[in-house]
C-alpha cells in the first residue's frame, strides 16, 4: 500500500478547482474586507529594512563637498538628563500625597504646583519648573502680615526693630524650622530621579536672592533721581518697610 501524501492530494484539488468569472456577494465581501486601504505595497526587504531600524531616527547633517553623511546619536549620555522630575512625576509620589493631605491643601492646588515649590533656584535655574516666582509672592505675603502684626501689636517700637523681629518671624531660619515641623525632607543631591516630595538645593551652584519686590511706583525712580520730597508715610510703608 502508498502513503497518501495530504500535502499533494490538496494542492491537486485546489489547482483543479474551476475558476468562477462571478464570485458570489458572500465571498465578494470577505475579499474586499481582506484588502488593506493602502494603495502602495512595500517591498518585503523595505519592509524588513525598516523593521531593523532602530526607535530614533539619527540626525543626518550633509555636506555639499562632503560625500558622506555623520550620523549623531540625540539619545546621548548628555542630553536627556533633567535638573529637577518632571511635572507628571508628582502624581505618583507617595511623599507629595502625604504633605499634600497634611497641610490640608484643596483640590484646586494640584500636586505639580506643590512639587514646584520644592525646587530651589539652584537645582534648576528654570523659573518655569522652580520655585522662584511662588516663593516672591510667598515671601511678600508672610513679610507683610508678619510687619502688620508687628505695627499693630506694637506701635511705638523702631523701625529697625520692626525690621529685625519681622525677620526673626519670616525668617529663612524661622521659615526652615517650619517646614522640618510640617515633614518636609531634603534631597541629598538634586536631579531628575528624585522623589518629587523633597526638597531639592544644592550647596555649590548660586542661588537667585530676591532683590527687589514686586509693587514699584512709577515715579519711585525719578524721587530718587530728582531728590523730591515726600513724607514719612510714603518713605516708611510704601518704599522700605517690606525691603
Amino acid at each position: 500500500m502508498k502513503r497518501v501524501c495530504p500535502r499533494r492530494w490538496s494542492g491537486q484539488v485546489l489547482a483543479a478547482r474551476p475558476s468562477l468569472s462571478h464570485p458570489p456577494a458572500s465571498t465578494r465581501a470577505i475579499a474586499t474586507a481582506s484588502i488593506p486601504r493602502t494603495r502602495t505595497q512595500i517591498p518585503a526587504a523595505a519592509a524588513t529594512a525598516s523593521i531593523r531600524q532602530p526607535w530614533t531616527q539619527p540626525r543626518r547633517h550633509q555636506h555639499a563637498a562632503a560625500a558622506e553623511a555623520v550620523y549623531e546619536d540625540p539619545l546621548s549620555p548628555e542630553e536627556g538628563l533633567y535638573p529637577s522630575p518632571l511635572p507628571d512625576r508628582a502624581l505618583r509620589s507617595a511623599k507629595l500625597a502625604a504633605l499634600h493631605a497634611r497641610l490640608s491643601l484643596p483640590a484646586k492646588l494640584p500636586l505639580q504646583t506643590l512639587a514646584r515649590t520644592l525646587v530651589d533656584p539652584s537645582a534648576d535655574d528654570d523659573p518655569r519648573f522652580n520655585n522662584t516666582n511662588l516663593a516672591y509672592v510667598g515671601h511678600a505675603l508672610i513679610n507683610y502680615h508678619a510687619n502688620e502684626w508687628l505695627v499693630c501689636t506694637y506701635p511705638r517700637l523702631p523701625f529697625s526693630v520692626i525690621v529685625t523681629a519681622a525677620k526673626g518671624y519670616a525668617g529663612a531660619e524661622a521659615l526652615a524650622r517650619v517646614a522640618r515641623s510640617w515633614g518636609v525632607e531634603t534631597a541629598a543631591e538634586p536631579g531628575d530621579e528624585v522623589d518629587p516630595g523633597l526638597l531639592q538645593f544644592s550647596v555649590t551652584r548660586p542661588r537667585g536672592v530676591i532683590t527687589r519686590w514686586g509693587y514699584v511706583r512709577g515715579h519711585a525712580e525719578r524721587i530718587e533721581k530728582f531728590g523730591w520730597n515726600h513724607s514719612l508715610h510714603s518713605r516708611v510703608v510704601m518704599d522700605h518697610a517690606l525691603n
